[in-house]
């Protein structure tokens, strides 16, 4: 019925205001998932708790795609105020779950950690295995309950996330303009209600993600992962309900391509299976009476097939028919029942996904608002371009990223809390698992690439460098005030070292330990006669969880394209110092006067990659790093590779023109700015010698700013990429720069104008070369009538000379207007040249820095290169004799 009612977007301005998005929500939380002891069986026997569809497939997926409908053609400021307040609602009501099941142990000091303690209540045992008595089926009430809250607040923060990006698209689409509709829901992302809202969400998530990591690293974890991995003699009887549209299809075997089609079961069919394992294609498969039937569905989807309503244990015999198939010798891979307790971190883990989806989607809004600021500023010249969204937004992801990395030590630390500190997330391994996961949302937030373009948030970047103490290249130094970026720590940059260093340590550990069984089946081979060859683990899961996902973020970072060249880095150096300060404005307080913000993409950069190279050098030169493993090796290794290739780029002095005293070396100046500079030197001596001459009141003219105009070269290197002339046209002139990559980035975000458009553009372009041939011609008219009216006055210089003297007092006034005229002059042109001298001296200050910073990068590169080469040839020659 929804789907129909939707169907027709006229439909959808009614469907709101009758209530019918509040009664969706509420279908959406309570209509597609089950309660009570049902639904804690359906996702202990999930595949994949952590992504798997937890509901049921065909209701949950027209309710979302309701949500991107409807987002997608109405005002976003309406549904963006009911999700918040249905996530208020279902966050309070998750507390109050959390408050049952942890038997409010936890004081209200330590509340602030929401999920901190919640799993020490919850049994390491399968469902199956749970008793029946009055204490169990209280906490199997409280997880479903739990469960329930859970997977409703995931829901929600993935449709805010659906409503942000498709109000982000629709902003896009408009332009640079800001409607009614647009400024209201702008203004509601700003509020202090919205922000609030983001700051519950982001403690939420890093407070489940730490008791998550906390349950995951358990000594007797690994242990109880082996035993679910492992063919039971335990017997089960799962009953099942089909809950796809299409039904499901019964096959004779596990493997769905090489197995007959034997039956065929109807949606709503309840039938009872009692095995079930993965096959090779990954799908878990369970046995009826009849056949074998699929969880899910293959391919991208995975739309949902089956449900579990029940699990316990079998009690009588198999059924014949399902005897004979399960004895028979097939490929399979078993999948027990997880205990209770890793399931709930699994739910758990489902916050972390949404949490990346809305920061995404917060961080692409809040670069198309940056992006939408420039150009407004150069359209219509404003004071302050940035929006108040963009500020806000900028200030939400940055403090809650910083607190992210913050969180574990605070609380590791915490103690009286009620709890007993060694519960908490202090192991090491909990630690680095943590950050792994945080890294990856940081990267989320700071990197996008879509259908072949990559856009980086620089913006967000410095500000999260900034709130950790990070100054060199965005604020203004002193000379006196060395930053040395080997020395400067912060947060994120200590979690990055952090994890390395576990890396290592854990390696080591595993090294140890095949040596160990290495040499323990070379003794069982003498006695045997026979060779015995068995795989060992490497890593551990730990290690896999956060290692990439740091030297993910670590490529992006040593990117000098992305932080130099791209056009983000380029709006912020053209970024007035009244803007730039409005973005860093929750790193620039009013009691820290003495910073100037003032971005220097290449000494940023520069400092970043020689911070960056240092930390990832001193992973390579450690002794452990022999012990890794070859995926793990071979991708440091090409990363060092690398850094090498940047840090060349980084010893390169950058190229600052001093405009001074060569105006020209920059580029090529144009007739029109020639003559507005001979025009403003001419108006400069008329004025002088009108003083001297006894002449006042003549003003010079004002300087003409001059035009943008797209050059030839590059509308031609457009063209050759398959952009008409009048698009690349209106990129160069809407990015008001002629650099091609900047244009190019603009014109595939953009598509070409209408003809209305287009015809309007040329009009104004026309309009523009007439305005500069005009004034040309009254500029070349001006010096030439100058140079008469300079001859004419020294005509009648001479003559005044030989005139008689003039009265007592029109001399005397005269000579008042001259001096006072002669000394503003002289003042003003003392004023100019001190300004002037000073501006020298900033210059020639700051290529000096800029020479020094260069030849320390080349220092440091020259000094790693050296051990870069010794370290590997090591590990290619003698990483096997290495002593453990």
């Amino acid at each position: 019925l929804i789907e129909q009612i939707l169907h027709n977007e006229d439909h959808i301005p009614h469907f709101i205001e009758v209530g019918g998005f509040d009664l969706l929500l509420d279908l959406a939380l309570w209509s597609t998932m089950p309660g009570g002891r049902q639904v804690v069986a359906h996702i202990s026997c999930l595949s994949s708790p952590s992504i798997s569809n937890v509901t049921h497939s065909s209701t949950s997926s027209t309710l979302s795609a309701a949500v991107k409908t409807i987002a997608t053609h109405h005002d976003p400021q309406k549904l963006i105020k009911l999700l918040a307040a249905a996530l208020e609602s279902r966050i309070l009501h998750l507390n109050i779950c959390i408050k049952a099941l942890r038997n409010d142990r936890i004081s209200d000091d330590a509340e602030k950690f929401m999920c901190d303690g919640l799993t020490e209540r919850i049994p390491c045992v399968p469902l199956h295995d749970i008793q029946e008595s009055e204490g169990n089926s209280t906490l199997i009430h409280n997880l479903s309950t739990l469960f329930r809250s859970i997977i409703s607040v995931d829901w929600l923060v993935n449709s805010l996330a659906t409503v942000v990006k498709a109000a982000c698209q629709r902003s896009n689409d408009a332009g640079v303009g800001l409607g009614r509709s647009e400024r209201e829901w702008k203004k509601e992302i700003s509020s202090k209600s919205f922000e609030n809202l983001i700051n519950q969400l982001s403690l939420l998530h890093r407070s489940a993600l730490a008791e998550v990591c906390k349950v995951r690293t358990e000594p007797d974890y690994d242990q109880r992962e082996l035993v679910r991995n492992r063919r039971s003699t335990q017997q089960l009887v799962y009953k099942i309900r089909i809950v796809c549209q299409e039904g499901a299809i019964v096959r004779n075997g596990i493997d769905i391509d090489d197995c007959e089609n034997v039956g065929n079961l109807e949606m709503g069919e309840i039938v009872e299976a009692y095995d079930r394992c993965i096959n090779s294609s990954g799908v878990l498969r369970y046995q009826t009476r009849r056949g074998w039937v699929s969880e899910q569905t293959r391919g991208h989807g995975r739309d949902q097939i089956a449900e579990i309503l029940d699990l316990r244990t079998r009690t009588g015999s198999i059924p014949f028919l399902a005897t004979s198939v399960i004895n028979k010798n097939l490929k399979r891979i078993e999948c027990g029942i997880p205990d209770l307790r890793s399931t709930c971190a699994s739910i758990m883990s489902r916050l972390h996904g949404s949490q990346v989806n809305l920061f995404s989607s917060l961080e692409r809004f809040m670069v198309s608002g940056i992006r939408a600021s420039s150009l407004r500023d150069r359209s219509q010249n404003q004071s302050n371009s940035i929006n108040s969204h963009v500020q806000s937004l900028t200030r939400i992801l940055s403090t809650n990223l910083k607190k992210d990395f913050e969180f574990i030590p605070k609380c590791g630390s915490l103690e009286g809390a009620g709890i007993d500190t060694t519960s908490k997330v202090s192991s090491d391994a909990a630690i680095c698992m943590y950050y792994g996961n945080i890294f990856n949302l940081f990267h989320a937030c700071l990197y996008e690439e879509k259908r072949e373009r990559r856009f980086f948030n620089t913006p967000l970047l410095l500000n999260f460098l900034a709130l950790g103490g990070w100054k060199a290249g965005i604020f203004e130094v002193e000379r006196d005030d060395k930053i040395d970026p080997i020395t400067t720590e912060c947060g994120f940059i200590s979690a990055i070292r952090f994890v390395l260093q576990h890396s290592l340590q854990d390696v080591e550990c595993f090294a140890i330990k095949e040596k160990s069984t290495q040499h323990e089946n070379v003794q069982i081979a003498k006695q045997d006669g026979e060779s015995h060859h068995s795989l060992h683990q490497r890593v551990s899961r730990v290690v896999a969880s956060s290692f990439p996902p740091v030297l993910s973020l670590l490529r992006r970072l040593m990117s000098r394209s992305l932080l130099i060249d791209s056009q983000m880095s380029t709006i912020l150096t053209k970024m007035k110092p009244s803007d730039l300060e409005f973005l860093l404005s929750n790193v620039v307080t009013p009691d820290k006067t003495n910073q100037t913000p003032s971005f220097n993409a290449y000494c940023f950069t520069r400092e970043l990659h020689l911070k960056l190279a240092e930390v990832s050098f001193n992973t390579l030169s450690d002794r452990r790093f022999a012990f890794a493993p070859a995926h793990i090796v071979y991708p440091w290794m090409n990363f060092m590779g690398e850094i090498i290739s940047t840090l060349e780029e980084a010893g390169k002095p950058k190229q600052i023109t001093n405009t001074h005293e060569n105006p020209t070396s920059s580029r090529a100046r144009s007739p029109l700015s020639e003559l507005s500079d001979y025009n403003q030197r001419l108006a400069r001596n008329l004025s002088s010698m009108s003083v001297l001459l006894g002449r006042p009141g003549a003003r010079p003219i004002e300087r003409s700013t001059e035009p943008f105009e797209p050059s030839e070269s590059s509308i031609a290197r457009l063209s050759e990429m398959g952009f008409t002339r009048d698009h690349a046209i209106e990129a160069l002139e809407s990015t008001g720069t002629n650099r091609v990559e900047i244009a190019m980035e603009y014109a595939l975000t953009h598509p070409p104008s209408s003809p209305a458009t287009r015809e309007r553009r040329r009009a104004a372009r026309e309009e523009r070369r007439l305005q500069r041939e005009r004034l040309i011609s009254s500029l070349v008219e001006r010096s030439s009538n100058a140079d008469r009216n300079a001859t004419g006055r020294e005509s009648s210089f001479v003559n005044d000379n030989s005139a008689p003297e003039p009265s007592s007092n029109t001399d005397e006034h005269t000579e008042t207007n001259n001096d006072t005229q002669a000394r503003n002059s002289i003042d003003n042109d003392v004023a100019t040249s001190n300004a002037v001298a000073d501006e020298k001296e900033k210059l020639q200050e700051e290529i000096k820095m800029e020479k020094e910073m260069a030849v320390n990068a080349k220092r440091y590169l020259d000094s790693i290169k050296e051990s870069f080469t010794r370290i590997s040839l090591n590990i290619i020659e003698g990483s096997s004799k290495v002593e453990i």
